[in-house]
């Protein structure tokens, strides 16, 4: 990676895929990330788009709309192909904005939250059902295997990393999940169960010439057994991040793997630098002994933000890692509080 490499989570506002880009490559020019539309519709969320991305490759992988999310089909339907279409639009744009960089990223749904979303015909979790979860997985193995070769035929100079996002691990983990009832949860899914499973999609991600990452923004996100997967780099939220995070993010490092960290949107970027370097500290690292292994972002998408909004945060983070690779002294508030272009 660049040293303090800026990237985003993954979700920007608008519907306009060619807009969205063209702002992600002006704003983050060393490693920008393939878009994610929400506001599109069902199908472009983090969910959806990865279900359609799925349903290409695994015929028998068919779900379509309910009234309480998405529900196992018998054919793959419109929303499916309506998915996969706007998909191929994000990829369409990356190929024209993002020629040349070094590295870009695109995102997935991990496959326990996407088996925590999906609903069997019954209108139970497909996450009680240890078969279909392996079949989740497997599934979810060959698109990211396509998905990169794709990326890769359209960027053949780039980098790919792909980013599983996992925000309902922790519930999973915990038997935290509502059962259709909302009487009852489902069974915890045991660590290492889990562990097998994102180690399969990390050897796949290798195996494909690419990188892996996963994200996790939830405070209790279960960063120790995200490192024990296999992940070239792992994706955290600073700002909910407590001792025992700390412990994995500090392995993470010290086992020569990448780290991004997500920095409140809040912050200015003199204020961001000071917050990195103060967090290295904690961990025993000089920002200089693992510049190219730690990455900056917000702490989750921006889905709910306005163009300007997105400008001056992506921005803000792209000079704090001006900041950081110039060793900048100042890290005062006075004088400049930077300014995102």
């Amino acid at each position: 990676m660049i040293p303090w490499a800026a990237t985003g989570i993954g979700s920007m506002p608008g519907t306009n895929a060619d807009e969205q880009s063209r702002i992600v490559a002006g704003e983050l020019p060393d490693w920008p990330h393939v878009v994610e539309l929400p506001a599109r519709g069902p199908g472009s969320d983090m969910v959806g788009r990865t279900l359609g991305q799925i349903s290409k490759v695994a015929q028998d992988f068919a779900v379509a709309t309910t009234p309480s999310g998405w529900r196992l089909a018998d054919g793959r339907g419109r929303e499916m192909r309506r998915s996969a279409s706007w998909l191929a639009e994000d990829c369409d744009a990356a190929e024209r904005h993002y020629a040349g960089v070094g590295n870009i990223k695109i995102s997935l749904c991990g496959p326990w939250t996407l088996a925590a979303a999906v609903e069997m015909r019954n209108g139970e979790r497909a996450i009680r059902d240890h078969g279909f979860c392996q079949d989740v997985v497997a599934a979810l193995r060959a698109t990211s295997i396509e998905l990169i070769a794709d990326l890769q035929r359209r960027l053949p100079a780039t980098t790919i990393w792909l980013q599983f996002d996992e925000p309902s691990l922790p519930a999973v983990l915990a038997a935290r999940i509502k059962t259709a009832s909302g009487m009852a949860t489902y069974r915890a899914v045991d660590a290492p169960r889990v562990a097998e499973s994102l180690q399969s999609l990390t050897a796949a991600v290798k195996q494909s010439q690419a990188m892996s990452m996963i994200h996790g923004c939830a405070s209790d996100s279960p960063l120790d057994l995200f490192r024990r997967s296999n992940f070239d780099a792992l994706s955290v939220d600073v700002s909910t991040s407590s001792g025992v995070s700390h412990d994995a993010m500090s392995a993470v490092l010290d086992e020569g793997r990448g780290l991004v960290l997500g920095l409140p949107n809040e912050l200015g970027s003199s204020a961001k630098a000071k917050r990195v370097t103060e967090l290295l500290g904690e961990f025993g690292f000089a920002g200089d002994e693992v510049a190219q292994r730690v990455g900056l972002s917000p702490t989750c998408g921006l889905v709910n933000q306005t163009d300007t909004a997105v400008r001056q945060i992506l921005g803000t983070l792209r000079i704090t890692g001006s900041h950081l690779r110039d060793d900048d002294p100042a890290l005062s508030e006075s004088g400049q509080e930077d300014r995102a272009r």
